[in-house]
């Protein structure tokens, strides 16, 4: 089948800011110049990420959100009958399901219409497990997939309880090429250290160990700028004003230009608790930015070599957080040799080679389904 031939539908929940959302974005954006690429989203909302014009988006639910399960079963049965319909008008060969629900409506469908599907997993399910409903289903239909990508060997290791490693593949996460054109120039030496996270703020993301973290270096100058928006944020604001550090402190929200920060900045900080891939912190180390991280399950181990290329430090520890910072914050040659190891080795996370091999799987899928 030749390429400009292949016809492919990603389905995701939506196209709103999120991790999963994010990488269908980037994939989609990358195959449209190949394959012909069709987006299902189940839910139409607000599209956060630039699609290209060669993409077709489509939407499968029509219903408000269930309230018992009679009216989920009824829901998930017309949200199924909708993606067959893109499916069948659409000529799609092969469903690429992102995030438990829809992989399994992905599967579904695909068995239907007589396609392969390739799924994708982007959380940590054994710290966020889908409900009882949608775990039964994931148990039971996850091996009718050709194929489940997971982002790290933690992960790969989850899903073998539930389904045959032989078809459990690894492909960590790429930069979005929007990115890859962006990086920073050599940065001035500035009298005040600019330090940096980005992430959803709630209480995974333990931003408060920053903040604490924080007060206790007051002797050196320092900025901390904050991207991202959530139920934390009030939070937040108030113990930055409580340790006294709330004028050093900047709280942006949600935005699109998040290069411009990762360009601007000296010290990348990443507390989470817990990941399926640590997305900010890829972008970070991708960017050069030195960066200290919790070693948590699962992804920032297999990011950073500790000591090397940057820190890894225990989760909730706010005590080993300042110290690697009092490092960073009064070491510049420090700074500069774990930029530039991060730098050597942040290729590998260029979308060009990730969708390679994303590109093997699917023609995988398609020349064993032929």
């Amino acid at each position: 089948m030749a390429d400009k031939k292949i016809k492919i539908a990603f389905i995701v929940p939506s196209l709103q800011n999120g991790g999963a959302e994010r990488m269908v974005a980037a994939l989609s954006n990358f195959f449209s110049k190949k394959f012909e690429v069709v987006i299902i989203c189940l839910l139409e909302k607000e599209i956060f990420y630039k699609i290209s014009d060669d993409i077709e988006i489509h939407y499968a639910r029509e219903a408000s959100p269930s309230q018992n399960s009679f009216s989920a079963i009824f829901n998930n049965f017309i949200t199924v009958r909708n993606i067959l319909k893109i499916v069948r008008q659409k000529r799609i060969h092969i469903l690429i399901g992102f995030t438990t629900q829809t992989n399994v409506l992905s599967i579904i469908s695909s068995i239907l219409a007589k396609i392969p599907c390739v799924i994708s997993e982007r959380n940590n399910s054994k710290v966020n497990p889908p409900n009882i409903f949608w775990l039964s289903l994931r148990n039971f239909f996850y091996r009718f997939s050709f194929r489940l990508v997971v982002q790290t060997e933690g992960n790969l290791k989850i899903f073998s309880e539930i389904m045959p490693i032989t078809k459990i593949q690894v492909i960590e996460n790429a930069i979005a090429e929007s990115l890859e054109f962006k990086m920073r120039s050599k940065r001035k030496l500035s009298k005040v250290i600019k330090i940096l996270t980005v992430g959803r703020l709630n209480p995974n993301k333990a931003h408060e160990i920053s903040l604490t973290a924080l007060s206790n270096l007051l002797d050196y100058e320092w900025n901390f700028t904050i991207v991202g928006d959530g139920p934390s944020k009030t939070d937040l604001m108030i113990k930055s004003k409580i340790l006294g550090i709330e004028d050093r402190v900047k709280f942006t929200g949600s935005i699109k230009n998040v290069e411009d920060y990762y360009k601007d900045s000296d010290i990348f900080i990443f507390t989470s608790k817990s990941e399926g891939f640590p997305n900010a912190l890829m972008e970070a180390y991708y960017f050069g930015v030195p960066c200290i991280s919790t070693n948590c399950d699962y992804g920032p181990s297999e990011i950073i070599t500790d000591g090397v290329d940057g820190y890894l430090i225990p989760i909730n520890d706010h005590v080993e957080l300042q110290n690697k910072l009092k490092i960073l914050l009064s070491q510049t040659k420090t700074r500069q040799n774990i930029s530039k190891a991060a730098s050597g080795k942040a290729s590998r996370f260029k979308m060009s080679n990730i969708a390679m091999q994303w590109d093997k799987l699917i023609h995988s899928a398609l020349n064993t389904n032929s």
